[in-house]
Order: C-alpha cells, then sequence, then structure tokens
C-alpha cells in the first residue's frame, strides 16, 4: 500500500503543475496531461481513504479472527489492484511525455523540436496501451454467454418480441416503441440497455 502509494507520488513529482506547455503542444494535448495527472492525484487520495478505513477495521473488536483479517485485506489488495490498472492509461501518457520531454534536450541544453513531431490524439494513444497490454475489444458478442447477465423475465419477453417482430433495434426510437409495440413497461429500459 505504502509502495503504490510513494510510486504514485515520485511520478507526480516528475510533472509539476508547471510546465513549458508550447513544446508539448506541437505533439500532445495539454488538457490530456492534466487529466492523466488529476487522476493519479485523486487516486492516490483513495488510496490514502482505504489504508485508513483498513487499519481502522483492524483496530475494531468486529475483526476478532484471523480469518476476517485476511478477508479485509483481500478486499483492500482487490481495490489497489483495481485502482492500479485505472491508471495504466494515464501512466502510459505520462512515460512517453516524458520520454519526449528527454529527447527534446540535446548535448548543449539547448531544446530541439523535431520537425516529424506530429500531435497524437487520445485513440492512438488508447490503441497503442491495448496492444502493449496485450488487449482485444470483442467486435461482437455473444448471446449465449450474455445470457447469464440478463433478468430471465426480460430474456424471454424480448425472445417472445423477436420471434413476433423480428431484430428491430436499428432505427427504433426507444422511447416511442413500447406504446407501438404494445411490450411491457419493465422491457422498455432493458430495450435501452441495448441500443446504447
Amino acid at each position: 500500500m505504502k509502495s503504490v502509494r510513494s510510486k504514485l507520488s515520485n511520478v507526480l513529482q516528475e510533472f509539476p503543475a508547471e510546465y513549458d506547455g508550447d513544446l508539448l503542444h506541437e505533439r500532445f494535448h495539454v488538457n490530456d496531461l492534466m487529466l492523466a495527472r488529476d487522476q493519479l492525484i485523486s487516486s492516490r487520495l483513495v488510496i490514502d481513504g482505504i489504508a485508513d478505513d483498513f487499519v481502522q477495521l483492524l483496530k475494531k473488536d468486529d475483526c476478532d479472527s484471523l480469518d476476517k483479517c485476511k478477508r479485509i485485506k483481500v478486499d483492500a489488495l482487490g481495490v489497489f489492484y483495481t485502482l492500479a490498472m485505472r491508471c495504466v492509461p494515464s501512466l502510459a501518457l505520462l512515460e512517453e511525455i516524458r520520454e519526449y520531454m528527454a529527447g527534446l534536450e540535446d548535448d548543449d541544453g539547448e531544446i530541439d523540436v523535431p520537425a516529424a513531431a506530429t500531435p497524437l490524439t487520445k485513440t492512438v494513444m488508447q490503441q497503442r496501451v491495448l496492444a502493449e497490454e496485450d488487449c482485444t475489444v470483442p467486435h461482437r458478442l455473444d448471446v449465449h454467454s450474455a445470457a447469464d447477465f440478463v433478468d430471465p423475465v426480460i430474456r424471454s419477453c424480448l425472445e417472445d418480441l423477436e420471434s413476433k417482430h423480428g431484430f428491430l433495434l436499428q432505427g427504433v426510437d426507444c422511447k416511442t416503441w413500447p406504446q407501438v409495440q404494445g411490450a411491457p413497461d419493465y422491457a422498455a429500459s432493458s430495450m435501452k440497455a441495448l441500443a446504447i
């Protein structure tokens, strides 16, 4: 817990709030840098809060067995891991900015801006992070594996509607669809979720 907080603090110290925005503007969006810094700051604050809560739970009389203490510790570590995974894109952006800034200085200490510096968009950064992490986004949804996440009553209603009217999600206004087709009200929220 202290190591995660100290590593985030070290990264934040490398990127102070005051910087030369003109040099970074040629290749990066300044708002992306500020957003990445703010995300790391908020993650550090959440880690501090979780650590304090963890200590308070251990001091309570409720944590009387070793099993309960281990469960509390596992829960806290799970939240730390989730926070660390959410910070990966921000850390990747800050690392690329750090490497770019290190490459700007030549041997004399003067700054020379490369002519081939092209602006990076957010989608390019996300694609790079996904490629480095070997992540793939599925292009289709397997209905059989997603069927367990839908309420069985809503799923049966959707299957009935599909068998009667076909699959009509494209081009259908979700606000007027239940009144026109005569579908139950509880299916309307599910259809809105599917359409979005």
